[in-house]
């Protein structure tokens, strides 16, 4: 998967349109549509990391083959930091709830 797949790839997971990533960024959107549609194939090493920080994740992702981990998901997403902090400050039978709902809903289908 190139660089514009995985940059379209995470967008769409994170329910955003190609004009609201690139207001947040701050790249044209006409650039963010030839990147994710592979007419252009090199990124600017800044619109990438405000890319990155945008989707809340590492701007090495967009590099190689990598993988998107857990904690490079709590690390660079503010959501993912908030319930993780909220988890942590839960008593043992709210953790144990929140851990059955997590699996319910990651068991739905979109």
């Amino acid at each position: 998967m190139n660089i514009g797949e995985k940059v379209k790839q995470l967008r769409q997971q994170r329910g955003l349109s190609q004009n609201e990533l690139a207001k947040r960024s701050k790249i044209s959107q006409p650039n963010l549509c030839r990147l994710e549609g592979g007419v252009s194939h090199t990124v600017r090493a800044d619109n990438l990391f405000r890319i990155a920080a945008v989707l809340g994740v590492p701007a090495d992702f967009f590099n190689g083959d990598a993988e998107l981990t857990p904690r490079d998901i709590v690390i660079h997403d503010p959501e993912a930091r908030e319930l993780l902090r909220g988890y942590l400050m839960a008593n043992a039978e709210d953790r144990r709830l929140l851990s059955r709902l997590a699996q319910q809903l990651g068991e739905k289908k979109p």
